[in-house]
């Protein structure tokens, strides 16, 4: 693997990103050290951005970072009539770390290689530390969902050590392509993120890995006007089979996906339906302004129970709905169209790392809050995805063969 200063730096930077987002104390009983972990990385970052600030008296930035920091001053303003105007400061504080840990990376001009080695070697930290835990962690590294213990890892939950095992893959993928690691820990590298995904059993991360291998086919042969032909052919002859054999065996196929046995699992998505219902009539409150960033979840855990059970959630799970109970619909319409076209410049520039990251982190908005409300590393990716895209015009795009260094 390509080893430099650059690597390293990316190396440390992706990987405090990932602690500050994603690490969960509490699976080691020490919950109590979890707030002044996030607060001493949001000084970490503040101290990167004025280290790289102060030498030059400026820094370079893209219009996702420009677009960013409009987002913080619309987030700022909205502590005004926040209904929480604690939960409103802390997500504030850190939406900053976050912000200037993106002007501070943005600033020091990563090649994308550097952004993908830097994070497949802090994700690949975070899955073998989860992975080799396990015999001594028992069952605090696994959550009860569903009925059933679905693995953790050291993170937050299922979903967010799937997230990175996905995000994993696509940065192993793209090294690969490059030149810059061989087979050996290509097939390592998914081998442990397989496992995870799979201990997990993230169907949102299924369906990223399937997102993952459309990039790849789109990349390598779309270019081709025959072989585009043919793989659309292929695909409406397997959209026609699956129609001439799903509706008989519908019920059957939505019992098999269920992981308690019933359709109702299925038909509600895992019972968003009426987490979303309870979003609109909150929503309908605030339609303009919403209730203020990083309190929307609270008002929604207030308000909704399950039905079956006294379940409550922090999440809308949908990133439009999220942002609108944080700031209104207007501009949760624009956040959501802004981050969608970053996800189209991506595969317009046909760069295969951000066209699978920020795909699969759009796809996660459909059922999932993914960008809504309090930030994570995910924001970064998103915003490199504008910056870098049209440097990888130049130097990703020339290749379309996958090449291996053994």
């Amino acid at each position: 693997m390509l080893v430099s200063n650059r690597i390293i730096i990316s190396t440390v930077f992706w990987l405090s990103v990932l602690l500050y987002s994603s690490i969960d104390l509490s699976r080691f009983g020490l919950s109590q050290l979890q707030s002044p972990l996030k607060a001493a990385f949001v000084v970490f970052f503040v101290i990167l951005f004025a280290f790289a600030l102060i030498p030059k008296g400026r820094l370079t930035s893209s219009f996702g970072t420009k677009a960013l920091f409009v987002y913080f001053l619309v987030a700022l303003i909205s502590a005004s009539w926040s209904s929480d105007i604690s939960a409103t400061l802390v997500s504030l504080t850190g939406f900053f770390g976050l912000l200037c840990a993106t002007a501070f990376y943005e600033g020091k001009k990563f090649e994308l290689d550097h952004i993908a080695g830097g994070f497949l070697v802090s994700s690949s930290l975070i899955i073998i530390s989860s992975l080799i835990l396990i015999p001594f962690s028992g069952l605090r590294l696994f959550d009860f969902l569903q009925g059933q213990w679905r693995f953790s890892g050291i993170t937050f939950g299922a979903h967010s050590i799937a997230r990175i095992g996905v995000f994993s893959i696509i940065s192993a993928l793209h090294l690969t392509r490059r030149g810059k690691i061989g087979i050996f820990w290509l097939i390592a590298v998914c081998s442990a993120s397989l496992v995870v995904i799979y201990l997990s059993d993230s169907r949102q991360a299924y369906a990223g890995i399937f997102w993952v291998i459309f990039c790849i086919i789109y990349i390598f042969y779309s270019k081709s006007a025959v072989k585009k032909i043919v793989i659309i052919k292929l695909g409406l002859l397997a959209l026609i089979a699956l129609g001439l054999v799903m509706p008989n065996n519908l019920e059957e196929v939505f019992l098999i996906a269920s992981r308690s046995g019933g359709l109702n699992e299925i038909t509600t998505f895992t019972g968003r339906t009426y987490v979303w219902e309870a979003a609109l009539d909150l929503i309908n409150n605030q339609v303009f302004m919403g209730y203020g960033f990083g309190t929307g979840g609270f008002v929604l855990e207030g308000f909704y129970r399950s039905e079956t059970s006294d379940w409550s959630t922090t999440s809308a799970h949908n990133m439009w709905l999220h942002a609108s109970l944080d700031l209104g619909v207007v501009c949760a319409t624009l956040f959501v169209i802004i981050i969608v076209w970053f996800s189209v410049r991506a595969w317009y520039y046909r760069s295969f790392f951000f066209m699978a990251t920020t795909g699969f982190i759009v796809l996660i908005g459909v059922l999932e809050r993914s960008l809504a409300g309090p930030l994570d590393y995910m924001i970064i990716i998103v915003v490199l995805s504008c910056s870098k895209s049209l440097v990888c015009q130049g130097s990703e795009v020339s290749s379309n063969t996958l090449q291996i260094r053994r």
